[in-house]
């Protein structure tokens, strides 16, 4: 079992709750580059929404540690993202939801960007977990990661 463990905290996937329940294991949250030097390449780890591209590039993540981690991530229902992108980035307050739905679609072409196969070659995670199953990956995560099982 590994004990090396990293949550790669997607944008808009409910992040903060769950590094709320990751943090019965001591998760810290590395998101700030000063706190990068605390980082000893051991244990549970997420670095917020920074890519592991950089962190290797920069020499905070080693590729043994990386090799050796348990690495996973949350996606979420893509209405309920794009939902919570709408109120997070203040839209209500500019355009319909109907128009921002247009401006996103035009802009990003969501559709593809976060399929399993592009997140598993982005960030090569062992596992991806849906929100709504937040039980079973718990569970999972804790056995993956030979950690107890959280209280959710």
């Amino acid at each position: 079992m590994k004990k090396n463990v990293i949550y790669f905290w997607l944008p808009k996937t409910a992040g903060t709750s769950i590094h709320d329940v990751l943090k019965q294991y001591s998760c810290p949250l590395l998101k700030e580059r000063r706190r990068y030097k605390t980082f000893n390449n051991e244990g549970f780890v997420t670095f917020g929404h920074v890519s592991i591209a950089y962190l290797l590039d920069k020499n905070i993540v080693e590729q043994e540690y990386l090799d050796s981690a348990f690495k996973f991530c949350f996606v979420r229902n893509p209405w309920d993202r794009l939902v919570s992108l709408y109120y997070y980035l203040k839209y209500d307050k500019k355009m319909s939801f109907k128009s921002f739905c247009h401006l996103v679609q035009k802009a990003h072409k969501l559709q593809d960007s976060f399929s399993g196969k592009t997140l598993q070659r982005i960030y090569n995670t062992d596992a991806i977990y849906d929100f709504s199953q937040i039980g079973f990956s718990a569970s999972n995560i804790a056995r993956m990661g030979s950690l107890p099982l959280p209280m959710l």
